[in-house]
């Protein structure tokens, strides 16, 4: 019964991630991303689909990397910190799990590190993420 309930709980992983494309709102977004970060098991992911753009992590990081370098005038009055705080809680969650979200997540925070998009907090946030996904890729019996 456990393995049958695990199996609809990540079927229905599946579907959302497939169907955050959908949602325009960056606030909305940040937090359903964050909610299936937290849930998503990661490796039972195929590491054959790595560059597929339908594969489960390749959609997240992408919509990551939609908040993060999302420029809009509405995300500038709404309230874009938050969105890019929990964006940064879930790269750190997902980067210290599997070795090639970190190694994904590792490139993407750089690039942010480096963009006008990011402010001083922002960028100390994305070093410390950056040192936290460092640790466990050296440390990997520390998970």
């Amino acid at each position: 019964m456990i393995f049958v309930s695990f199996s609809r709980m990540a079927i229905r992983l599946l579907n959302l991630i497939n169907c955050i494309f959908q949602i325009h709102t960056p606030r909305i977004s940040s937090r359903l991303i964050w909610a299936i970060s937290e849930h998503f098991d990661l490796e039972g992911l195929d590491p054959l689909l790595a560059d597929d753009p339908e594969d489960p992590l390749n959609i997240i990081i992408s919509n990551m990397h939609k908040i993060l370098f999302n420029t809009d005038s509405s995300a500038t009055t709404s309230n874009r910190i938050q969105d890019v705080q929990a964006v940064l809680i879930c790269a750190q969650r997902l980067g210290a799990r599997n070795a090639r979200a970190g190694q994904l997540l590792s490139k993407e925070l750089e690039e942010f590190r480096a963009s006008t998009s990011a402010d001083s907090v922002t960028k100390h946030q994305s070093r410390y993420v950056l040192q936290v996904i460092k640790y466990v890729t050296n440390h990997p019996d520390n998970r």
